[in-house]
């Protein structure tokens, strides 16, 4: 003890500046008492050297905030509408000076209880920190990183609810050819759009969305010349019921099932059978033609050229909407876990409602199906890694509805390419699904190239959009919004991306942390850099950001770094089209307006299909 204590008195003497200040009373307060074996100890005189260098806060209940520089405040009242099971939060707001990060250590629970960090990202919306490996004896720690507001609860540990409510009745799935009755190929409007050359929309996950750019193509001033070039032919192949692979290798058994399979059957048979529509026979030309699609539907349109060279060698464009060209962590089951298990904390917010516990399960078994092969085949690929931005390592604790609370392990095996259950070193028995499903054909990589523009991708046009805060103020501003609201089903389904871009904005990926996150640029459903087709390569975020008191954070507006883009994306920089405030839904609607006929976005498509008409095929 005597020993301790005589290495604080020579640290002491180091800073001969304290004896100057009020703040060097706590220091002696304590030494005197701990050299006279009156209750205080070495860690009380070290605690009081820390908060006489501003690198420790203490508060009271046991709670204890270390950085550099650091003042904590109590932020306000904790909100009313906290979960149940919390009896007790406190609001902080935390000041320091970077780039020293922020640490939180809390006195453990007590039994049958949690304590949880949680980082205030906005009204309603919190990020839980996971635990880190820093803590003192007696205590657990949370890296906060930088400062903000943070919430301390403690609560009580939710007990499984029972006779949970269907939120979702979707058909079971099936890989039968007859769950793909319904699927068809056929012209649309023929008798108006009747030009040479087929144009084919694919769509993406679930069901056709072209009715906009099918309204526009038909009515619309603006699509006069797509009508004397075009033929508008539609791959419509929905989801519901069905288990099909997209078809990423033709060497699996299950390849012949496989959408991109059954698109050149449906081409085959239009070409030599043709079509009725309305007791008229159409074919499809035996010539060049071009591709429209959207979402998942760009990698069905890329696998169907890698694995059909013949019809690859055909197509003169192929224009690419949103596309999930390298995937979305959000069809990535364990990093959907991962994430919907750090959001919310308050009862009364759409987060605290919907993002927690059971959601992440039903959403898993409805819209985005572990069960469905194509669902899948949309996860994030990972092909980033090398750049330090891929799916980073994680363990965490996941209620699920009919296991309670099961451990899993987020890493870079849960990943969109092949052989990904194999990748050594990774201690994970979490993978979802536990075996590959008999539709499987393969991942992502098999039709990524390593150099630009390789595997057709020469072809493609890219229209990638992005959507932040700003949007919905300046949309608002240009009348935008007002307009929106004659299509009440679009604006629904824009706020929920605007909510899916906030979501996969706070939630990290491995070499970044929040703020600075590496989907913060997003459509709502796709990172931006899935979209654009970037080789992985690159080593910092697509965004520009700004160091403040020591921390980075983003440049407001969003302003992106167009010369890493163009150095790294695998299409022709040239083609590349980005959409400042185009969400997911907005790059298939077109925005387009019936009454008036007019589209942006579908007038931009246009003149890329007539500038790739006069280049030569093939």
């Amino acid at each position: 003890m005597r020993r301790t204590v005589g290495v604080l008195l020579l640290f002491f003497g180091l800073f001969p500046a304290f004896e100057a200040r009020a703040g060097v009373v706590g220091f002696q307060w304590h030494l005197q008492r701990a050299l006279a074996g009156e209750g205080s100890t070495a860690v009380d005189c070290q605690r009081a050297i820390a908060r006489f260098l501003h690198h420790a806060v203490h508060l009271p209940e046991g709670i204890t905030v270390t950085g550099r520089a650091v003042t904590v405040e109590e932020a306000g009242p904790v909100p009313e509408e906290l979960d149940p099971h919390v009896y007790d939060a406190r609001l902080l707001r935390i000041r320091a000076v970077g780039p020293e990060p922020v640490v939180i250590q809390v006195r453990p629970a007590e039994p049958g209880g949690t304590v949880s960090v949680y980082r205030r990202v906005s009204a309603g919306l919190y990020v839980r920190i996971p635990p880190a490996d820093t803590a003192s004896p007696g205590n657990a720690a949370y890296e906060a990183g930088y400062p903000g507001e943070y919430v301390i609860a403690r609560e009580q540990e939710p007990h499984a609810s029972k006779g949970l409510p269907e939120l979702f009745d979707f058909l079971p799935v099936s890989s039968a050819p007859e769950a793909k009755e319904n699927w068809e190929l056929y012209p649309v409007a023929p008798d108006t759009i009747s030009g040479p050359v087929p144009l084919l929309l694919v769509h993406g996950l679930g069901t056709n969305r072209w009715a906009d750019f099918e309204h526009w193509a038909e009515h619309s001033d603006e699509a006069a010349l797509l009508r004397e070039h075009f033929q508008v032919w539609n791959f419509n192949h929905p989801i519901s019921g069905v288990t099909a692979p997209i078809g990423f290798c033709s060497t699996y058994p299950s390849f012949s099932e496989s959408i991109v399979a059954y698109l050149a059957r449906f081409i085959d048979q239009a070409e030599e059978v043709g079509v009725e529509v309305d007791g008229k026979r159409y074919y499809f030309p035996g010539g060049p033609y071009a591709f429209l699609s959207h979402s998942q539907g760009c990698l069905k349109v890329r696998a169907f050229l890698v694995n059909y060279p013949e019809h690859a060698e055909r197509v003169l464009a192929a224009v690419s909407l949103s596309g999930t060209h390298m995937g979305t962590p959000l069809a990535t089951p364990t990093w959907l876990r991962h994430t919907l298990s750090r959001i919310g904390l308050t009862r009364n917010s759409f987060t605290g409602q919907l993002l927690r516990g059971t959601f992440a399960e039903l959403l898993l078994n409805g819209f985005l199906s572990i069960d469905r092969q194509s669902d899948l085949d949309t996860g994030w690929a990972n092909f980033d890694a090398a750049g330090g931005f891929g799916i980073p390592i994680r363990t965490y604790r996941q209620w699920h509805r009919s296991q309670g609370f099961v451990e899993f392990t987020l890493s870079p095996r849960d990943a969109n390419v092949t052989g990904a259950r194999e990748i050594p070193g990774i201690d994970d028995d979490t993978f979802v699904p536990p075996e590959l499903l008999d539709t499987y054909c393969g991942g992502l990589d098999l039709i990524t190239p390593t150099e630009r523009g390789g595997m057709h991708l020469d072809k493609f046009f890219v229209y990638a959009g992005y959507i932040d805060v700003r949007d919905a103020f300046t949309r608002a501003s240009d009348g935008e919004i007002r307009d929106e609201f004659a299509y009440w089903d679009r604006w629904v389904m824009n706020g929920s991306l605007r909510a899916g871009q906030r979501l996969m904005g706070v939630v990290d990926s491995a070499g970044s942390n929040h703020p600075i996150g590496t989907y913060r640029v997003n459509d709502g459903l796709v990172p931006l850099q899935s979209q654009l087709l970037l080789d992985g390569r690159e080593s910092t975020v697509l965004y520009k950001t700004q160091v403040i008191a020591g921390w980075k954070f983003p440049v407001y507006p969003t302003l992106l770094r167009h010369d890493l883009i163009r150095s790294h994306t695998l299409v022709r920089p040239e083609r590349i089209r980005i959409l400042e405030g185009w969400s997911h839904l907005d790059t298939v609607t077109g925005r387009y307006h019936h009454k008036t006929g007019r589209s942006e976005l579908f007038r931009r498509v246009l003149d890329d299909l007539l500038s790739a008409l006069q280049e030569p095929v093939g």
